[in-house]
């Protein structure tokens, strides 16, 4: 199972741009059973893949 945000909205859940603070952002995720897969900076989007 896996989650598509795109940029946006990871920046109103969050209060963090993609540009700023993101690898905090990424490790913090983990705690949740989640992590960064792909992110696409054309389409400004982060695919979270559900961790096992």
């Amino acid at each position: 199972q896996s989650i598509k945000l795109s940029f946006a909205d990871i920046k109103s859940i969050t209060e963090i741009g993609i540009d700023h603070s993101f690898l905090n952002y990424k490790k913090e995720l983990v705690q949740y059973g989640y992590q960064v897969g792909k992110i696409s900076l054309k389409k400004k989007t982060v695919l979270f893949n559900k961790i096992d």
